[in-house]
């Protein structure tokens, strides 16, 4: 996380499960209730508060696999402007890639909440890539099919099993109840529409795998905003698009963007930009540099950069990963101008 962005929670409060707590040092459970550092978001005068809950404290019933890379589990993170008159009343989801966490992406939700959105960054089983899942399948509509279920939960496809307090949908009502409960000064019952949610007011971006997903929730519900970064990589076994991203979505394409690496090696830019095509967004007009102008690019859906920090897989984890995400001179996220022009205006 940049310098200046590793300053801005004014509160930090940990959700443990259950009896965790005796399983941590009691230095570190000291540390974690009694943060009070403050500081100014970059996009707001206030500060943030944070709050990094258990997905076994929101439901007992959900099971979070340790992550491959730390070896913990992963918890679902929230954020949100300490200032109620600052709160625009939109929340903003972001979905991580294949086998980071929400620790490992917290700058584009602090940001998020730092323009005033109610930020979460949600935890799913997210070890396995989608496109290793559907690596040997025949059905060209695989990677559809493994989506909806970690989606919603129900059986949609034999190659995986994920119940319903594991799928990311049911995790985020789940959350968002949680959260209306616990702070209820907060704003998070807004979110929430009798039994559901109400996705008019989601702005939802992800990243690699988590684009993928961002994009379905778009075309399972009409939501504010769509921001895919590094993605959407879903083909079939002759390097097509998915056929699901090709059928009509409930979210306006003029809601939709797409943001991408030149040089990511892992979701290569033809990859990302036939997916996007397919979903209709060059009809926006031509993929934009925002390297090279500043928003609103000329009016594309389609944004392109060859900022980079590291090789490879680092160019990659670049585009979201706090660890290797390009910061500009004031220390505020090199991508921040875009993030705000597509996904949280």
């Amino acid at each position: 996380m940049n310098m200046t962005l590793r300053h801005l929670i004014r509160r930090v409060e940990k959700v443990w499960p259950h009896g965790a707590a005796a399983r941590i040092p009691a230095i570190i459970l000291l540390l974690a209730s009694s943060s009070t550092a403050q500081s100014a978001s970059p996009a707001s005068s206030q500060p943030l508060v944070e709050h990094e809950i258990s997905v076994s404290v929101v439901d007992p019933a959900a099971h979070q696999p340790p992550n491959k890379i730390t070896g913990n589990v992963d918890s679902n993170i929230s954020v949100v402007t300490d200032a109620p008159g600052q709160r625009k009343g939109r929340l903003f989801l972001f979905i991580d890639g294949t086998g980071t966490s929400p620790e490992m992406t917290k700058d584009i939700v602090l940001f998020a909440a730092g323009r005033g959105y109610n930020a979460v960054s949600i935890a799913y089983p997210n070890n396995t890539a989608i496109a290793q899942i559907c690596k040997t399948s025949p059905d060209p509509d695989c990677t559809g099919k493994v989506r909806e279920e970690m989606l919603t939960g129900r059986d949609t496809s034999p190659l995986i099993s994920v119940a319903k307090a594991d799928a990311i949908e049911p995790r985020l009502k789940g959350l968002l109840n949680y959260l209306h409960r616990r702070y209820p000064t907060e704003g998070w019952g807004r979110f929430l529409s009798g039994p559901g949610i109400d996705w008019s007011l989601v702005s939802v971006a992800g990243h690699s795998q988590g684009a993928g997903y961002a994009a379905m929730i778009a075309k399972r519900h009409a939501v504010y905003r769509l921001l895919m970064i590094s993605g959407v990589a879903d083909v079939t076994a002759d390097g097509a698009p998915a056929p699901w991203l090709f059928k009509p979505g409930k979210t306006p394409l003029d809601r939709e963007y797409g943001l991408t690496n030149l040089f990511d090696p892992i979701v290569r830019f033809r990859r990302a930009k036939d997916s996007w095509h397919a979903m209709g967004l060059d009809r926006f007009g031509q993929i934009r540099s925002i390297d090279r102008q500043p928003p609103p690019y000329k009016g594309s859906h389609e944004l392109v950069t060859t900022m980079r920090t590291g090789r490879g897989m680092e160019i990659h984890l670049s585009m979201a990963f706090d660890r290797f995400l390009p910061v500009r001179a004031d220390g505020m996220p090199y991508y921040a101008p875009a993030w705000a022009y597509t996904a949280l205006p």
